[in-house]
């Protein structure tokens, strides 16, 4: 008669060292760092929060790869921009994410009355619209951003991404798996200053709310 067995060299019986690695590195912070041809690593077990880990933007042509506990919005790294960039402010910021809360849309509405950013745009996913009852808060936000000069808009989305185009002409990409508002999750997320790569992404953003 055959037996399954599982195959130890395909399925090693995991090692406590290992095992004890991998259950705390949801409380760590990572962070790479690359330019062409030349690497940095960076490791900031040390700091509390997200928030923290992002001391300084990179420069052009640098991406910063990050990897953080979830203890954070996906919004908040917008406020981090803001405060790095100074005393710049945004000319244009483009939003993809599968959803967000109303604390989200009130402070990107407050960010662009007080002109720390002059227009916006924001996609976000339609089955977090219809599947949570957000119609009316996704027409409020609309609405809001229309009367601003700025635009929103939903469908099939679950890109994760944040366009930040400063009054001093840098131009910051943020590619991530994090949503505006916490999951609780780990998250991943990669800056890059680049300026090529926004207008890549800018380019798509804008073709959703044009159709």
């Amino acid at each position: 008669m055959l037996t399954s067995q599982v195959n130890p060299i395909l399925r090693p019986k995991p090692k406590a060292k290992t095992a004890k690695a991998s259950a705390t590195l949801i409380k760590r912070n990572l962070r790479f760092e690359r330019r062409h041809k030349r690497e940095e690593q960076l490791d900031a077990t040390r700091l509390r929060r997200a928030l923290e880990h992002i001391d300084r933007l990179p420069q052009p042509g640098w991406a910063m790869h990050c990897v953080f506990p979830g203890n954070f919005n996906g919004w908040d790294f917008i406020p981090a921009v803001l405060r790095l960039i100074q005393p710049a402010t945004l000319r244009h910021l483009a939003i993809t994410t599968l959803s967000f809360n109303k604390r989200n849309s009130s402070q990107l509405l407050e960010l662009i009355d007080s002109g720390a950013v002059a227009r916006a745009d924001l996609v976000a996913s339609i089955f977090f619209e219809q599947a949570e009852g957000n119609v009316e808060m996704c027409a409020h936000l609309a609405s809001e951003l229309r009367r601003r000069g700025s635009r929103f808009a939903t469908c099939r989305n679950h890109t994760k991404v944040i366009c930040a185009e400063t009054t001093d002409h840098r131009h910051y990409v943020i590619e991530s798996s994090c949503n505006l508002r916490s999951c609780g999750n780990l998250e991943q997320l990669t800056i890059f200053h680049d300026a090529g790569l926004l207008e890549f992404h800018a380019a798509w953003i804008g073709g959703l709310l044009d159709s």
